[in-house]
């Protein structure tokens, strides 16, 4: 009976024993899988953290502050910081904390760069948009109609840092357009003022020639008015010169009219005298 109870007991002990160390080992394996979730978790946001920063650099490189020295020695810092393949979850919390601050400061330094670019943006689309509205009066066509409506979308639009990108291509887009609607312009008055010269050149030579001719008329009409007063005067002086040979002719006609008494005697003019 004794053997049967020592049996018994150990029997039970042994499996008490087997039970415990069951749980045990499944609580370790627990917290083994446990710790290795939290390493895939923080490897998982590592990496997921370098993309992004990854991706920040990209966008800093292809955007309008890629020149921006303060920005692209941020930028070599970011990239560096994404260096390495931490194995532990403790290295993994480390160069996560070293990450995220170089990410915040490259970030910031982008986000003032790109707000300084904007002020410029701005200032150079409000300069075009005035440029716009002294055209007017310019011939019409498709580039003074684009032109037109890039005034009108960013005429009461802010410039930020977050359209800042679509403002520059306006401010290309305007600066081709006003360039082209202005030169139309300028060749259209250009025309019109040499139209108007050729005109009042025209003008003036019609007035020239219509004077000429009035002076060659006036001249002509002086010449043929002296020419008839010289033939007058001729004619009177003709009509006052005395005859020529006169009194010689009388003394002939006298003798005869004396010889021959049927001619009656004549005076110094020829006229018959009476007896």
């Amino acid at each position: 009976i004794l053997a049967g109870i020592a049996l018994l007991c150990g029997g039970g002990y042994y499996a008490y024993s087997t039970y415990t160390h069951a749980q045990a080992e499944k609580a370790r394996q627990v917290e083994i899988q446990k710790k290795q979730d939290s390493l895939t978790k923080a490897q998982n946001n590592w990496d997921k953290r370098v993309s992004d920063a990854k991706d920040l650099i990209k966008e800093i490189k292809n955007s309008l502050v890629k020149d921006d020295k303060t920005t692209l020695g941020e930028c070599d810092k970011l990239s560096k910081a994404t260096e390495g393949n931490p194995m532990t979850e403790a290295a993994i919390g480390k160069k996560m904390k070293a990450l995220n601050a170089q990410y915040k400061a490259t970030d910031n330094a982008y986000r003032k760069a790109l707000q300084s670019k904007s002020v410029d943006v701005s200032n150079k689309l409000k300069s075009l948009i005035d440029q716009a509205g002294k055209l007017g009066d310019a011939p019409d066509s498709s580039d003074k109609k684009t032109m037109n409506s890039l005034v009108k979308q960013w005429k009461d639009t802010q410039v930020t840092a977050d359209n800042v990108s679509d403002a520059n291509k306006a401010v290309s887009s305007l600066q081709d357009v006003v360039g082209k609607v202005s030169k139309s312009k300028t060749d259209a008055d250009n025309a019109r003022k040499a139209e108007e010269e050729a005109k009042r050149k025209a003008e003036e030579e019609a007035q020239a020639q219509a004077q000429a001719q009035q002076q060659q008329q006036s001249q002509q009409y002086q010449q043929t008015d002296h020419t008839g007063r010289k033939r007058k005067g001729q004619h009177c002086l003709n009509a006052l010169a005395p005859p020529v040979h006169t009194e010689h002719n009388a003394d002939l006609r006298n003798m005869r009219a004396a010889v021959f008494p049927r001619h009656a005697p004549v005076d110094d003019a020829g006229a018959a005298v009476r007896r």
